[in-house]
């Protein structure tokens, strides 16, 4: 189950998507606590079809699922 939506918003607008010198560890890890670790996805699980809405859209989830083909 994801958190309330407020939460995820708040943390894509933490990522400052557009601002060269921001650093984006910190909005990505916590963007991967609220949205990717919830769906508890099997070591086997290669591929991800991502269908984001409202903010998350903006979000670079190849950065979120590194080890993953988005």
């Amino acid at each position: 189950m994801l958190p309330a939506y407020a939460s995820i918003r708040d943390a894509c607008a933490a990522l400052a998507l557009g601002k060269a010198d921001a650093d984006a560890a910190a909005p990505l890890d916590a963007l991967r606590k609220l949205v990717v670790d919830p769906l508890a996805l099997p070591a086997e699980t290669r591929r991800v079809l991502v269908s984001p809405d409202a903010d998350l859209c903006f979000v670079p989830f190849a950065l979120l699922l590194p080890e993953r083909e988005v």
